[in-house]
């Protein structure tokens, strides 16, 4: 111990009437650095305690964007499920839309048809009147010839019957 005592009391340096030893040099190096030690302790212990803020400020965001997420998610949804309605919707009317016109063709593709049919039921009655009146015609024509040929071969028969009853008296 001796010799520890001796080797720091001697003289390392002197500042104008004060003699600074070995031992004050080193008691001042343990004290500056245990001065930057504790100084490092609480610049960590600073530095961990904004770490936490930070994080728990990201948490925060985090959450507050998870959230607004889920909102924006849920309106997607809701949007999807109203525009599948519309959508439904507008193909029920199409399909509507689309079957009316078909039968809007279909009674007129009828209707012209009826009115074909009547125009021609129209013209075989007029047909058929027209040759009604023809054979009426005929008839009539044929009878009259008829009774001109028979008036003529009556008259013949009465000539013949004159001059037979003429020449047997």
């Amino acid at each position: 111990m001796n010799d520890l005592s001796t080797i720091l009391s001697e003289p390392v340096a002197r500042l104008g009437a004060s003699t600074i030893t070995l031992g004050h040099a080193l008691a001042f190096a343990a004290l500056l650095f245990l001065g930057l030690f504790v100084a490092l302790v609480i610049a960590l212990w600073r530095s961990a305690k904004a770490r936490a803020v930070a994080a728990a400020e990201a948490a925060d965001h985090a959450r507050d964007a998870e959230a607004r997420m889920a909102g924006i998610l849920q309106s997607q949804a809701e949007m999807q499920g109203r525009m599948g309605a519309i959508a439904e919707v507008f193909g029920a009317r199409q399909a509507e839309l689309t079957q009316s016109i078909g039968q809007r063709s279909r009674d007129r593709r009828r209707k012209r048809r009826r009115v074909r049919e009547k125009s021609k039921e129209e013209a075989r009655r007029e047909r058929a009147a027209a040759k009604i009146e023809n054979v009426e015609r005929r008839r009539g024509q044929e009878l009259k010839r008829g009774q001109e040929h028979r008036e003529r071969e009556a008259a013949h028969h009465e000539e013949v019957r004159r001059e037979e009853a003429i020449g047997l008296h």
